[in-house]
């Protein structure tokens, strides 16, 4: 018998809608201990990367704020996932939980407004 559909499934959500999506599978778990170590402390890293690219971080949003370069091509970077439900979704927890910031890039940078954002959606899905 394969192993097909034994993975831990991890999800980030906010309100309901899913920000990010992992599958890890459960083999990663029967292998010697450094594999798992390892495997382990990459999944830990990618998790820390995704909440750094979801702007959580205190650090990276003031460095946007403060025009660091790398920062915002990190933030347009952050705006422009393949999945645009999720994209919203981000754009909707930095607006309801960091207002400032909100402000701050969706006027002084060119990043959609939540409004603008659903209506570009709302339009990409009608072609």
């Amino acid at each position: 018998m394969g192993n097909e559909g034994r993975n831990l499934e991890v999800n980030i959500s906010y309100k309901g809608n899913v920000l990010s999506h992992w599958k890890i599978p459960i083999d990663i778990f029967f292998s010697k201990e450094d594999a798992y170590t390892i495997s382990s402390i990459t999944m830990i890293k990618s998790f820390h990367d995704s909440l750094i690219g979801f702007l959580l971080s205190p650090k990276m949003r003031s460095e946007i704020v403060n025009g660091d370069q790398d920062a915002i091509k990190l933030l347009y970077s952050s705006m422009n996932r393949p999945s645009m439900s999720s994209s919203l979704s981000n754009l909707i927890m930095i607006k309801d939980n960091f207002p400032d910031f909100y402000k701050h890039i969706t006027t002084k940078l060119d990043v959609m407004t939540v409004e603008e954002m659903k209506k570009y959606i709302s339009n990409k899905s009608k072609e």
